[in-house]
């Protein structure tokens, strides 16, 4: 019998931290996600947790440069999950 594949995600970390200062401001983000495959036959199939960083500098920084920061970060986390291929196997893509 086939049974379908569940992947859940939860974002565990999300964060950004901004300096101001002159000449340029700067900000650093971090991103912690967790993903965890099952089937109803196999049960837990995986469990992982990938992180992501992002950083800029910018002479003014405004809430269009935090939200791209933050979003880098996570991007930058889904994208660690999408070159393991541990996590790629148990989702069925390997």
């Amino acid at each position: 019998p086939i049974s379908a594949i569940k992947v859940v995600g939860a974002l565990n970390e999300w964060f950004i931290e901004i300096n101001t200062g002159f000449p340029m401001s700067k900000a650093s983000a971090r991103a912690t996600v967790d993903f965890e495959v099952t089937n109803e036959l196999l049960g837990t199939r995986y469990k992982g947790t990938y992180s992501g960083t992002s950083f800029l500098e910018h002479p003014f920084m405004r809430e269009k440069n935090v939200e791209e920061v933050l979003g880098w970060a996570l991007q930058s986390a889904v994208d660690s999950a999408l070159e393991d291929g541990e996590f790629l196997a148990a989702i069925g893509v390997l």
